[in-house]
């Protein structure tokens, strides 16, 4: 059993729909999920991934069962808006996760600044903190905004596709910051297609409308399962005992 004391997020069939759909987007969610786990939520693109990340901040409250979330969120999302014209730094996107624990007017003080710049270092950025955030390469960007997102200090993070289209180094340095925040006691939770990634997690949640299946990778990522997960995208690749998934993207246009 789970330390009920510990657990952050708890789902019991829940089923979320957006207005006026006919049939929801998401169902048979039933979920108890721990602090100090790193989470990977594995799923075709309209799987449900980011479904479940708007229940979880609130945005998207569930048509049935019910969804309840202990702790307070912190969401990077893949596509972040933040401008690189602006002349701001890496610090000072990093701040800008300070902004909603003190009132707009006041500017952040020493203890804010060397929260922020302690995050720039979990991410790798500790010498790039005065760079102008539009100077920085795709992946240092992407690095900043987790740093953004650590400072918060929300006992549960979210983040959809973290390491989509950033450098191998960057990839690396992201991996290392969220296995520390999971070291912390958070609740990391992770949208991904990476099958590789996931077989790294504490726990993998397998959507495709509904979870397929949720547990340890080694039960969670079994042949059957990932072919019901990625259904008419994956190609199984038998190699002894381990079947190895490659999951092929038909871009629809």
């Amino acid at each position: 059993m789970q330390d009920r004391l510990n657990v952050l997020v708890t789902a019991s069939d829940a089923s979320f729909a957006y207005p006026g759909a006919t049939s929801p987007a998401l169902r048979d969610v039933s979920l108890d999920l721990p602090g100090s786990e790193l989470v990977i939520l594995l799923g075709p693109n309209g799987g449900g991934k980011t479904t479940l990340f708007r229940g979880l901040t609130g945005e998207l409250a569930p048509a049935a069962g019910t969804l309840k979330v202990h702790a307070p969120v912190s969401y990077l999302p893949q596509h972040d808006r933040s401008r690189t014209d602006f002349p701001v730094s890496a610090l000072d996107v990093t701040l800008m996760g300070t902004l909603a624990e003190r009132p707009p007017w006041r500017r952040p003080g020493r203890t804010e600044r060397s929260r922020a710049r302690e995050a720039l270092s979990r991410v790798g950025l500790a010498d790039r903190a005065d760079t102008s955030f539009g100077e920085l390469s795709g992946g240092q960007r992407r690095r900043v905004l987790l740093a953004r997102t650590i400072v918060q200090d929300s006992p549960i993070v979210l983040l959809d596709e973290p390491l989509a289209g950033v450098d191998p180094a960057s990839a690396e340095v992201i991996d290392a910051a969220l296995r520390g925040l999971r070291d912390d006691g958070r609740l990391v939770i992770v949208a991904s297609h990476d099958i590789e990634q996931a077989r790294r997690a504490d726990r993998v949640v397998c959507l495709n409308g509904r979870v397929v299946a949720a547990g340890p990778p080694g039960d969670a990522l079994s042949p059957s399962v990932l072919q019901e997960t990625y259904a008419a995208e994956l190609t199984l690749l038998p190699a002894g005992d381990d079947a190895v998934g490659v999951i092929e993207h038909h871009h629809h246009h």
